[in-house]
């Protein structure tokens, strides 16, 4: 899956930047108005303290987790809205300010409740 959140680095930033964080873990199908985990981990060269954090798909970014060691696995929660499909993906700054590129995205579906779909049949 394409990621719109592609960026360039110069070599002189990707050789200081942790390694690009793989697809977040979390669900792949949810209801709206729930709130979900969704997990990633990743590496520093130098072995530098990592924060990470998400893009949601819907226009929200999540705030840098708190800095953990390198292979810490990062896990933040995020609700949405509306029903739709939404790529989440993530990315990791070590605690230089080295920062990497968005990873590739996972895809999670949203649908209305079980409730709300009943109540408007």
């Amino acid at each position: 899956m394409a990621n719109a959140l592609s960026c360039e680095m110069d070599n002189a930033s990707v050789a200081l930047a942790p390694f690009m964080p793989p697809p977040p873990d979390g669900v792949s199908k949810g209801e709206v108005h729930v709130s979900y985990v969704f997990t990633v981990s990743t590496r520093d060269p130098l072995g530098n303290p990592i924060s990470c954090r998400f893009d949601w798909g819907d226009g929200e970014r999540s705030k840098w987790t708190e800095p953990c060691p390198p292979d810490a696995t990062h896990a933040l929660a995020h609700a949405w809205n509306k029903p739709g499909k939404y790529d989440i993906c993530a990315q990791a700054r070590n605690i230089r300010g080295a920062t990497t590129c968005w990873g590739p995205a996972v895809r999670v579906t949203i649908t209305e409740t079980d409730r709300e779909s009943t109540t408007m049949s």
